[in-house]
């Protein structure tokens, strides 16, 4: 693995430090300066996975020992976003913050600790209203399109806004256009698919991803801590039920179903 430092976007420019990460090698780190107060760091090579647990582990070890000066971390699927105090610390300290965190230690075993939650859902009519319209894209049937869905284990890359799991998980090689008018209001519990990622709606909220389903779980608990029982690295798996089995669930939450 590699972290480069560049003041422009192109990573042939990017000046690269050798450091290897256990079976992550061909990544390479790429630090670029994100205004006057942040930089971002994205993760290039590999696979999926591969860029996602180096983003991740170093976010965990970057708020296990806190540089100063750091105010926020923010990671997605291949980014890392820090936002730092230019009064206290800049870019070139913390290019040299993050290449020390790396040098810690290797990559920890991201499986440990990670659980794998079963999601009870409603396919398609009223509560996945999209579920047609996203097999006409995949030239599959509504049904097949369920099928796909049941096989796959999604895993949790990241909590989006309201505490939304992001998850990855494709259930085709065709990726899933979003709606072109996006929705004022999408019930909470939606099951919702676009590109090849999945997320479930812990809310209701606006949105414009395609509605496949809906589970009767309650994702988020604000008045619990913590509010969420997921993180990222779990695993989600859908099980398909009967819309009359959803009283059955309604006043669960999530995780309750795994016990």
């Amino acid at each position: 693995m590699s972290v480069g430092h560049s003041n422009s976007s192109t990573p042939d420019e990017a000046t690269s430090i050798a450091r290897s990460l256990g079976p992550h090698r061909d990544i390479t780190l790429l630090l670029l300066p994100s205004g006057d107060s942040a930089v971002l760091l994205e993760a290039q090579g590999g696979s999926d996975d591969d860029r996602w647990a180096v983003i991740y582990d170093l976010r965990k070890r970057l708020l296990t020992h806190r540089p100063a000066g750091f105010l926020d971390l923010v990671s997605t699927f291949e980014h890392l976003l820090i936002s730092y105090d230019c009064a206290v610390t800049d870019g070139f300290f913390i290019r040299n913050d993050v290449i020390a965190a790396l040098n810690r230690s290797g990559v920890e075993s991201l499986q440990s600790g990670r659980r794998t939650f079963d999601i009870p859902t409603v396919f398609g009519g009223t509560f996945g209203p999209d579920l047609v319209d996203v097999s006409e894209q995949l030239g599959m049937s509504a049904a097949d399109v369920v099928e796909q869905l049941l096989r796959q284990e999604f895993v949790v890359r990241f909590l989006g806004a309201g505490m939304e799991p992001m998850c990855s998980g494709a259930v085709s090689d065709v990726p899933i256009t979003r709606r072109h008018v996006p929705r004022v209001s999408v019930p909470a519990g939606s099951v919702a698919l676009a590109a090849h990622n999945m997320a479930i709606y812990p809310f209701g909220s606006p949105g414009g991803w395609q509605l496949v389903g809906r589970t009767p779980l309650q994702l988020c608990d604000i008045a619990e801590q913590p509010a969420v029982t997921y993180q990222a690295g779990d695993r989600f798996r859908l099980r398909s039920i009967q819309p009359g089995e959803w009283i059955d669930f309604e006043d669960m939450r999530l995780g309750e179903t795994n016990d």
